[in-house]
């Protein structure tokens, strides 16, 4: 089966390097993908001031491709650009973060139930094979919080991804691609990483019920196991 490969956010040292030698466009994705990675990894917080003169200084390029990024990310309810005033982080509210959660949750769980009847049975393994990985995870207990809530959210990320690969639909792919990093900001924003690192254990029971619906072809318990997934790790949110 054709396949996409899940898609990883790239650390700062490859950005950097990427918008070194890069085309313009290029340095701008470079850009893009550099902030990107300090939200939702918690290194600028939300409300925080991004200091545009220390990005063009960190990726070594000028400031339209990162003020293209800004804007880009901006759209997206990332950034919050003033004029006169700067750049910061987005502060979404309560109403925002549980509406967008009801409609990735259905989303995802539609996805669950596409990969229940279409899956060819070789794709299982390297879901499997995934979801193990986040059980290791949560056996790294030398590991800090922050640093195992990281890891998880990037394994979670493939996870969910591979779900999408093998339903093999391109809509729900778009659909569902353009929520997950938001999803992730979401629950970043409010609690920090602590939740992913704290509900890895638990994530990893709910992925393997999933599995076996989706291995049983169980469409309908996939989508409802699914949907319960994503509204459980919601409700840390809601505080």
């Amino acid at each position: 089966m054709s396949k996409a490969e899940p898609i990883v956010t790239e650390p700062v040292r490859q950005a950097a390097a990427g918008a070194a030698q890069a085309p313009r466009g290029h340095l701008t994705e470079a850009a893009y993908r550099h902030v990107k990675s300090l939200i939702l990894d918690g290194r600028v917080k939300p409300g925080e001031r991004l200091d545009v003169n220390h990005i063009i200084a960190k990726l070594t390029t000028s400031r339209q491709p990162v003020m293209t990024a800004l804007r880009r990310l901006a759209g997206e309810g990332f950034v919050d650009i003033t004029p006169q005033s700067g750049c910061r982080v987005s502060l979404p509210n309560r109403h925002t973060i549980g509406d967008f959660f009801r409609a990735f949750a259905a989303i995802e769980g539609v996805s669950a139930e596409i990969a229940a009847e279409r899956a060819a049975p070789d794709t299982l393994p390297k879901l499997i094979d995934i979801n193990e990985k986040i059980g290791e995870l949560g056996r790294q207990h030398s590991l800090s919080a922050a640093k195992r809530g990281e890891r998880y959210r990037r394994l979670n990320q493939r996870f969910h991804r591979y779900i999408h690969d093998m339903g093999r639909s391109g809509l729900i792919s778009v659909l569902s691609e353009s929520f997950w990093d938001k999803a992730d900001f979401y629950i970043a924003s409010t609690l920090g990483l602590s939740p992913f690192a704290t509900r890895i254990d638990t994530s990893y029971q709910e992925h393997q019920e999933i599995i076996s619906a989706i291995r049983l072809r169980r469409g309908d318990e996939a989508r409802r196991l699914m949907e319960a997934h994503i509204r459980a790790f919601a409700s840390t949110t809601d505080h």
